[in-house]
């Protein structure tokens, strides 16, 4: 994303802005032709007020033919003059002729695989002199995504342009992330924490959800007008505002700041407070007075999320919290015992000898391997080294 992918290149390439009318033209086309290709292909509702654009971004998945996968091949049947992709990207940049003003866009079908002459990268297609003039293009960013759940996420991610990067610093300070996974939680011991405590940011972390039905769900916004292009960025937050106080009244405490924030700057709209379902029901928030505790604030929104999501949401969050807080707290009460003997002269192979029978005594025979493997990978499902820790802890 960007239109950028082709910059450099050559002098001789020019990459013009799109017309939104322009604009509109082109992607319809091009999203038919990559329907011949792959069974979806979807793009992103725009951001409002864009007067030009800059590439045309097209999310796809489920090819009809593994062919679609191939960046040459794939170039050559969409009739693409110079494609891109960076070595493990899962995008695909493509160049067209910048079609003439009052033609149709040029086209002319080719199967996958065809044997004839084929589009080339850019790089060695610049390289052989073939583009010696000044020449029009614009660009195509296909994402191929894993599946359609995949893809319905990076859809919701991206619309209406940079609307997450509001969104997503306005639910932050209550613990709650925004990334390519879904809806994540901070579990609350680690919101404080600076770097969280030095433990990897996925085991600071519980997803939520990556349905963007109840991520809109939750934090309050009607779906319905979420999926439909705002005229205006004043519309996006006139429309956020309205709905969560109308509609998630006394249930969110999300968008409480932001809202008072934007109430202040358009006065003549009344203000409707919006709050967790755990919260009691409270009049104009006092703006002055200091916002609660990271902590405070990542305990109420994980109370708010287990009502929301249910027991199966309660569950992972306590198991989660469980692991990651019992590595943290090995890690920390080894690294005191260390400092303590140190302290003490131990040093070198008394050292060693020492850590390693204090941790005999104390720890189960199989947790380093198992908070290793976690901290290395991610916890495995119910594996035979949790079973270990536990036989062994049992023995004890």
């Amino acid at each position: 994303m960007g239109g950028n992918a082709f910059a450099g290149d050559d002098p001789n390439l020019l990459f013009p802005r799109l017309s939104p009318r322009l604009y509109k033209q082109l992607k319809d086309e091009i999203t038919t032709r990559l329907l011949k290709h792959f069974e979806y292909a979807r793009v992103p509702i725009e951001a409002p007020e864009k007067t030009s654009h800059g590439d045309i971004d097209v999310l796809v998945c489920n090819a009809v033919s593994a062919d679609a996968y191939d960046p040459a091949r794939l170039s050559l049947a969409l009739c693409a003059r110079l494609w891109k992709q960076i070595k493990g990207s899962d995008t695909v940049n493509l160049a067209f002729d910048w079609p003439e003003d009052g033609a149709d866009f040029p086209y002319q079908s080719r199967p996958l695989g065809s044997p004839h002459a084929s589009a080339t990268r850019s790089t060695d297609m610049l390289g052989q002199g073939v583009l010696s003039t000044k020449r029009c293009l614009f660009q195509v960013d296909v994402h191929i995504c894993a599946s359609p759940k995949a893809l319905d996420w990076m859809l919701f991610s991206h619309a209406h342009g940079d609307m997450w990067n509001v969104l997503g610093s306005i639910i932050r300070p209550f613990g709650l992330v925004r990334n390519q996974r879904g809806l994540l939680i901070v579990i609350a011991e680690f919101a404080e924490k600076a770097g969280g405590g030095g433990m990897p940011k996925y085991l600071q972390r519980v997803l939520l959800t990556d349905d963007p039905s109840s991520t809109l769900g939750f934090l309050g916004l009607d779906e319905t007008q979420y999926w439909k292009a705002f005229e205006s960025v004043d519309q996006i937050r006139d429309d956020a505002s309205r709905q969560s106080g109308r509609r998630r009244a006394n249930q969110r405490l999300i968008f409480q700041r932001w809202l008072t924030d934007y109430t202040r700057a358009h006065p003549p709209r009344p203000y409707r407070p919006a709050v967790l379902a755990v919260a009691p029901t409270v009049d104009r928030p006092n703006t002055d007075a200091a916002a609660p505790p990271a902590t405070v604030r990542a305990v109420d929104t994980a109370q708010a999320a287990k009502a929301f999501f249910g027991a199966e949401l309660a569950n992972r969050y306590s198991t989660a919290q469980d692991r990651s807080l019992l590595i943290l707290g090995a890690q920390r009460l080894w690294a005191d015992v260390r400092h303590h003997l140190t302290a003490k002269g131990a040093k070198g192979a008394e050292l060693g000898y020492a850590m390693k029978g204090l941790k005999g005594c104390v720890q189960p025979d199989a947790f380093d391997a198992w908070a290793q493997g976690v901290l290395a990978r991610g916890e495995p499902a119910r594996d035979e080294t949790e079973r270990e820790m536990e036989t062994t802890e049992n023995q004890k």
